[in-house]
């Protein structure tokens, strides 16, 4: 009798974790789409003036033909997963890394519809292959890494949940396995 109770409670708090990650996806998925919907609508409402210089700065990135180093790829992808990774630790960190999440959004929209606005269908085939394998990667590192440190820095807020260092731990490596990963997808593109 007593082991079908402990059963029953060690399905329940399952379930209940599960629920949790469902709602933070959801969660996570909707701040991202809203970050690059707002991406979208920025590039769409920028005065002339800017999107003129904008698109300067793109065709000098265009022309010039020196390729990034290995360490410049290692830090722009790095950074954003590594604040997220770090805010995990925090009581209160979840905030900044929704913040995160629905600035990588914005980030994504106004580069995806940047390329498209000005190099019109031949921008469709340039995100569509290029820039989408890089971004769906480095969305899915972002995501593993923020619903893991969202669920870390909740777990600090109720004696409820506890979530072990361990694994947040080896995700940390498997979060620079996957910078190294994308950064050598950006150099070879």
């Amino acid at each position: 009798m007593r082991m079908t109770r402990i059963r029953k409670r060690k399905a329940n708090f399952k379930s209940l974790i599960m629920n949790f990650n469902h709602i933070v996806i959801v969660i996570m998925s909707l701040i991202f789409i809203a970050g690059v919907i707002s991406g979208a609508y920025t590039l769409n409402n920028m005065p002339p003036a800017e999107f003129t210089s904008l698109l300067s700065r793109w065709s000098d990135f265009l022309n010039s033909n020196s390729s990034a180093a290995i360490t410049d790829s290692i830090f722009k992808y790095g950074k954003t997963t590594f604040i997220m990774w770090l805010c995990g630790f925090f009581k209160y960190g979840f905030i900044i890394i929704l913040l995160l999440i629905f600035a990588k959004g914005v980030s994504i929209g106004f580069t995806s519809s940047f390329i498209i606005k000005t190099t019109g269908n031949e921008g469709i085939f340039f995100v569509s292959k290029l820039y989408l394998i890089q971004t769906f990667i480095l969305i899915l590192l972002c995501f593993l890494i923020g619903i893991c440190g969202t669920r870390l820095s909740l777990s600090k807020n109720s004696t409820s949940q506890k979530y072990d260092l361990k694994n947040y731990f080896i995700l940390g490596i498997f979060q620079v396995i996957g910078i190294l990963f994308l950064s050598l997808i950006d150099i070879t593109l």
